[in-house]
């Protein structure tokens, strides 16, 4: 799998090649290419014919967003135009499991803001890297922006990697819902019930002693994603 420009339609989009044709292909080269299955990436079969051409010109604009392409949150990548070359920034929400076809492998990712969703599909040698904890802020790089069955998407391109946000963020708010654990529970918070937060029960059980929920709970802390570093009671004074 390698990433190439499509000359028709002046994008990037992933190819995948047979063993058997990898030898064929050389960074940096130019080919045409005959008996392909093409559509959001490109596929070389058996019977596909690989021949060397001449070069042609690469729009400047298409190699620096190839390069460098532009960070986005899950709400901008969302308002993106299919075929674009993003990072995304979000909380990772969801992984599956690595899904086989006769003909190909994915791993399907999920990663959310507060207000939106937004699938990425990891094609092949990508369905095998290392995920951070769900939960976890994290930055998925060089995805391209895809739409299926009428929603907005992404696929990797085969620079696509994964890596965590290891920021912490400073928190406060009114308890809205608990649920206790032996090793871990969670909060929801009064003005952000989208998201449920973890955090160990030695913390939350330092403000709700008998283990029961009470109301008009104020605490402040800090947060790694939806993973709870620090939590205490934030006491008003009369």
């Amino acid at each position: 799998m390698c990433d190439v420009i499509d000359n028709i339609t002046k994008t990037i989009k992933t190819l995948f090649i047979p063993m058997q044709q990898i030898k064929r292909l050389n960074q940096g080269h130019f080919y045409l290419l005959r008996n392909i299955v093409m559509g959001e990436t490109i596929r070389i079969t058996e019977k596909t014919m690989v021949m060397d051409c001449s070069p042609f010109p690469i729009p400047m604009a298409l190699e620096k967003e190839y390069i460098n392409p532009p960070t986005l949150t899950v709400t901008e990548a969302l308002a993106s135009p299919i075929k674009r070359r993003i990072n995304a920034v979000g909380t990772l929400a969801e992984a599956s499991d690595v899904l086989h076809t006769e003909f190909s492998r994915r791993k399907i990712l999920k990663i959310s803001n507060n207000t939106d969703e937004l699938t990425i599909k990891l094609w092949g040698q990508q369905s095998d890297l290392q995920l951070p904890q769900v939960g976890s802020d994290v930055s998925v790089s060089a995805i391209i922006v895809a739409q299926y069955a009428g929603r907005k998407e992404a696929n990797s391109s085969s620079s696509t990697t994964i890596s965590e946000i290891v920021d912490e963020h400073p928190f406060q708010g009114e308890i809205d819902a608990i649920t206790f654990d032996r090793q871990e529970a969670s909060i929801v918070l009064k003005d952000d019930v989208d998201n449920v937060y973890n955090v160990d029960t030695h913390s939350l059980q330092e403000i709700f002693p008998d283990l029961e929920f009470k109301p008009d709970v104020q605490v402040v802390g800090t947060r790694r994603g939806t993973k709870i570093i620090s939590l205490k009671q934030l006491i008003q004074k009369d």
